[in-house]
């Protein structure tokens, strides 16, 4: 991603403070950031749950030989996780999403497929 962002308050106080105390207050902050990141994923993905299921039944397809083609409806969450669950986010928030990128994307398939039968259209 070819954002540039300020710096988180871990990252900050890391940098400060060099030493294995600044690792450690990083990871501490870093957790809470990321448990508050999936909390809010899970919320933005709550709200828009049925859209969500209208935009896969729409894109996924399969291909002459019954295979799925997927393509489109990754990019959808890409879309789905840039422009609705990133600009609710803190700046550290932000910094753990690059890390926790994929596993949001493997949230969203999976619940849309458990909520909505996960059946290809004809």
């Amino acid at each position: 991603m070819g954002r540039k962002r300020k710096p988180s308050l871990a990252e900050s106080l890391g940098e400060k403070l060099g030493t294995s105390i600044g690792k450690g207050i990083r990871c501490l902050l870093s957790a809470g950031d990321r448990r508050s990141l999936i909390d809010k994923a899970n919320a933005v993905i709550d709200q828009h749950s049925e859209q969500l299921a209208q935009r896969r039944a729409k894109l996924v397809r399969q291909d002459p030989y019954g295979k799925p083609m997927l393509d489109k409806w990754y990019k959808e969450i890409e879309y789905f996780i840039t422009h609705h669950i990133e600009p609710s986010l803190t700046s550290g928030e932000q910094s753990v999403l690059d890390n926790e990128w994929s596993d949001i994307a493997r949230t969203i398939t999976e619940r849309i497929e458990a909520a909505h039968g996960g059946l290809l259209p004809k």
